[in-house]
């Protein structure tokens, strides 16, 4: 919303823009033949502030909510108890274009 004064006999100009959002793709990998179902992700906005927790599909992937283009940060969260661990750096950092998705791979 946004107001706008007209005067008498004048004309206001009111200027309204869209965003594009995009998404990001998590691609979860286990090359020894483990489930990639059941991942749990976490994805922060560059203010550090969470915007989603996520959990793989049968297929090893997470398609994100749409957000803002920028840059995101995605952590796997593994349980404690878990044989696994992430073989590659963690957390990883995606940039999310206007109108794109960004893939992000995960290997344990």
């Amino acid at each position: 919303m946004k107001t706008v004064t007209v005067t008498a006999n004048g004309t206001a100009t009111v200027t309204f823009s869209n965003t594009h959002k995009g998404r990001g793709k998590i691609i979860k990998t286990m090359p020894d033949g483990g489930s990639t179902a059941g991942w749990k992700f976490e994805v922060y906005d560059s203010y550090h502030k969470l915007v989603g927790s996520y959990t793989t599909a049968s297929d090893g992937t997470i398609l994100t909510d749409y957000l803002l283009p920028g840059t995101y940060t995605v952590k796997e969260i593994i349980p404690e108890d878990s044989p696994y661990t992430c073989d590659a750096p963690n957390p990883k950092t995606v940039a999310i274009s206007a109108g794109q998705t960004a893939e992000v791979t995960f290997i344990n």
